[in-house]
């Protein structure tokens, strides 16, 4: 009986195919965080609540700025930029 030998595939199309991808879902990721920004400035207008700038949220709630921006560029938190700020908008301050 003969043994098969296992031939070495070519991976080269395979590197080929994940590195595009890579390169897709980072577009797809790019884009999806751009139109939550959208998204989330359209809504705070939408409800009329008041805007201010997320450097004076973060005295208000007594969180670092820091933190703030981190969530934001993440849109974790429900911030937007105007100008190159970045604001949120709130309906009822609460202090911590």
């Amino acid at each position: 009986m003969r043994r098969k030998t296992l031939r070495r595939k070519n991976f080269k199309g395979n590197c080929d195919f994940y590195r595009e991808f890579m390169i897709l879902f980072n577009k797809i990721h790019v884009i999806s965080l751009a139109l939550m920004e959208s998204f989330h400035k359209r809504i705070t207008y939408l409800k009329g609540e008041k805007i201010i700038p997320l450097a004076e949220f973060s005295e208000i709630k007594k969180e670092s700025l820091k933190t703030l921006l981190n969530k934001a560029k993440r849109q974790t938190t429900p911030a937007f930029r105007e100008k190159g700020i970045w604001k949120i908008g709130v309906d009822n301050i609460k202090k911590k």
